[in-house]
């Protein structure tokens, strides 16, 4: 597992409850009265990041940087390989035509596709939360985007030994599942209710802009950030210093000020 980046905490000489003092100057997403409290108990989050289909935790990194840069202070980035790789394959899953005899690969709005590799994926992220340190959210990326939304739904799970727990979820590109047998995850409500955020690409030509409205829509109370640019994932101040000001309210464990059902900036 690779961190995206380990800067020096911003510890202002008191640790309580095992919690930081960090200044919410330093980070600067903060307006209004919100610039009145200049010193804010903030645990350092840590969240998993997953990729996209052709991608790796190497990769990945380096997509992140220009959104995360120098946000060290705040939170972990813990960028994962998938299980693919060990074996000379790539992605977390290869999607492919559910129809017909010539099972080819197909696109993320293909209407009826079955995501082979998909099990091994879901049991090696299992085993993944169970045996390391807990995550508080977790980050995906295109395809890594559609797993995250996956994921959110195996919080519930029928099975104790399968459960996995985090807190909040942040998708870039994202996409919902077109495999039939992941229906039953976006149908448990009660999970999608969780914070999340969805940056979507005014000129994605990968991830179609109404796909990733769609994943979105899943979710009880989703902060959708838009940006000008492609499939990719932005570094302009607009998004950043809204994720920022979302990554703080995690940190924090502060409830959005917003509760409307829907938030689009």
């Amino acid at each position: 597992m690779l961190p995206i980046e380990r800067c020096d905490d911003l510890v202002l000489g008191v640790v309580a409850a095992h919690l930081q003092l960090t200044a919410i100057d330093n980070l600067q997403p903060a307006t209004g009265s919100d610039k009145l409290l200049f010193w804010i108990e903030m645990r350092k989050l840590r969240i998993l990041c997953l990729h996209g289909y052709h991608g790796s935790a190497k990769t990945l990194q380096a997509q992140m940087r220009p959104l995360m840069q120098g946000l060290g202070s705040l939170a972990e980035f813990v960028c994962v390989d998938p299980p693919s790789l060990a074996i000379g394959d790539f992605g977390w899953w290869h999607a492919v035509s559910n129809v017909g005899d010539d099972p080819k690969h197909a696109g993320v709005d293909h209407p009826t596709m079955r995501y082979e590799g998909w099990l091994k994926t879901k049991t090696w992220l299992i085993s993944l939360f169970q045996q390391s340190a807990p995550f508080d959210g977790v980050f995906g990326f295109s395809q890594g985007a559609a797993l995250t939304s996956l994921l959110v739904g195996l919080r519930n799970s029928c099975e104790a030994e399968d459960r996995i727990s985090f807190d909040f979820a942040m998708m870039v590109g994202g996409f919902a599942s077109n495999d039939g047998s992941h229906a039953y995850l976006y149908q448990r409500r009660s999970e999608y209710g969780l914070p999340s955020v969805h940056i979507i690409g005014g000129t994605d030509f990968v991830v179609a802009g109404s796909q990733s409205d769609r994943l979105a829509s899943f979710f009880k109370n989703p902060l959708i950030l838009r940006h000008s640019g492609g499939h990719v994932i932005p570094g302009n101040p607009q998004v950043r210093n809204s994720v920022v000001a979302f990554l703080q309210e995690r940190a924090c464990g502060a409830e959005p000020a917003d509760e409307s059902a829907r938030r689009d900036i």
